[in-house]
């Protein structure tokens, strides 16, 4: 199921990275998987709102849990990051494919250190949107993997190290 899963986003991403794409990525203009088009009403399931929503209300929950402070684990660094929410790029939530959704939010660990992490859904609508992937896409703006097309497949590459 999980490779189903990860297949249908890669294919989702593909998809969306082929379309032309206007003012959507400003601050990250090469390295997010990018759509033309965002979830609108009801034809899209869940509406680009509603999915700011979902990712904010997901993270307040982990936050709640980690007793203020969402705790992921940073498997580059190999420590637990104590994070809290600076803000949902709202430009940046797009379908990928059908019922899967994309988004990135900027967070501050408990160090001070910003992070940008991607954050997958998936869901026929708002109220039954579930994370199925997170990952730390940027520290300090230094980005750590890219989106990079093989074979006709958009697939997660290590950013070049300068």
């Amino acid at each position: 199921m999980r490779a189903k899963v990860l297949q249908g986003i890669i294919v989702g991403i593909a998809s969306c990275l082929l379309l032309p794409t206007a003012p959507l990525a400003q601050e990250h203009p090469s390295e997010h998987p990018k759509s033309a088009e965002h979830p609108k009403g009801k034809a899209a399931g869940v509406s680009k709102e509603d999915l700011g929503a979902a990712i904010e209300a997901y993270i307040a929950g982990e936050t709640a849990k980690g007793g203020g402070a969402w705790k992921i684990e940073d498997p580059e660094e190999k420590t637990t990051l104590m994070l809290t929410l600076d803000h949902v790029h709202k430009d940046k939530l797009a379908s990928t494919a059908k019922n899967t959704y994309f988004a990135c939010a900027d967070l501050k660990n408990s160090d001070g250190h910003l992070y940008d992490l991607d954050v997958f859904m998936m869901g026929p609508d708002k109220d039954h949107l579930k994370v199925t992937e997170v990952t730390v896409h940027k520290k300090d703006g230094l980005e750590r993997y890219t989106w990079m097309q093989k074979d006709g497949v958009w697939k997660k590459e290590p950013a070049k190290k300068s």
